[in-house]
């Protein structure tokens, strides 16, 4: 084969697959031409499938790559899927135990001061804890006992002394008026900016008197508005049972005092020993009468607040 052939078995090789250089012998050419065109065939004949495959794994990979792209923006790396984020509570605290003991106590000389000068119960209405509500009973109140039950003027206040209902810090201030003959024992709430006094326990708005009350010493239970303290065994007038509890009865601004005895296991008992503290006089508004031996008994626990009992605490 001269020259000239060997070109042209050259030529035709780069005609068949033009992408490879053949050289060597025209045989070797030839065979090569061949390889390259059943090759490149099968490669043609495989390419589809190829690139199905590699469209299926594309949009596999993106589905997996857009679940966990959510799953890690709902549910954070360390969080519980199931869990739910716990409400924060926030405790607001009231007057009396975001001040100090000097504003407490001058707050409750303003409440106090401003009570007693008032010229009517509209005036009053401002010192009192729910004093809106209370307008009518005060009305009523003071027109059936007189100017007598109303403080004539401020004139000097003790020392306010802390107390406590339904574990509410209150403050009890003893007050006298202007002539300096009567005092008024106030039982005031934290409200607000200021201190509220509780009209109803203050002035011993009751059915009936103590005095009245010692005096007749009715069978029939009666609804009485007092004050209760725990009394220790050995300040008993009496051995104490020891299936019994004591306490030292008493109404406001009155000096005599009797002892009540409460059976241990019962209701009133349960009910007394959950509201009256250790060592603080609390007002209660319970049903007492005498049994025969001439003895005060609790009949029944109404509240622990001398007033309606559908009242709540932060009225």
């Amino acid at each position: 084969m001269d020259l000239k052939d060997l070109d042209k078995e050259k030529y035709q090789a780069y005609q068949t697959r033009g992408r490879v250089e053949l050289e060597g012998p025209s045989e070797n050419l030839i065979e090569g031409a061949a390889q390259l065109e059943e090759g490149w065939a099968a490669a043609e004949s495989g390419l589809p499938k190829l690139m199905v495959i590699l469209v299926i794994g594309g949009l596999v990979g993106v589905v997996v790559a857009m679940v966990i792209f959510y799953r890690m923006a709902v549910n954070p790396v360390g969080e519980n899927p199931k869990s739910e984020p716990e409400p924060v509570v926030v405790v607001e605290l009231n007057f009396i135990e975001r001040s100090t003991t000097g504003e407490v106590h001058q707050a409750v000389q303003e409440a106090v001061r401003g009570f007693m000068e008032a010229k009517s119960n509209v005036e009053r209405c401002r010192y009192v804890l729910d004093g809106d509500r209370l307008k009518e009973t005060m009305d009523e109140f003071y027109s059936r006992h007189g100017s007598a039950s109303q403080p004539q003027g401020f004139g000097e206040m003790r020392k306010p002394e802390p107390g406590a209902f339904e574990g509410e810090a209150i403050m009890l201030a003893l007050a006298v008026d202007r002539s300096g003959k009567k005092a008024w024992m106030y039982s005031l709430f934290p409200r607000g900016d200021g201190m509220k006094i509780d009209w109803e326990t203050s002035v011993s708005y009751g059915e009936y008197s103590w005095p009245r009350f010692l005096r007749e010493k009715r069978k029939e239970k009666t609804q009485m508005r007092v004050y209760l303290q725990r009394l220790p065994s050995f300040k008993a007038t009496r051995k104490l049972p020891t299936e019994a509890d004591a306490y030292e009865v008493t109404a406001f601004g009155e000096t005599q005092i009797e002892v009540l005895y409460v059976a241990k296991e019962s209701e009133v008992n349960e009910a007394l020993q959950a509201v009256v503290p250790e060592k603080l006089k609390h007002p209660v508004n319970l049903f007492l009468s005498w049994n025969e031996k001439g003895e005060l008994q609790a009949d029944e626990f109404i509240h622990n607040l001398w007033a309606a009992p559908g009242r709540k605490k932060n009225e």
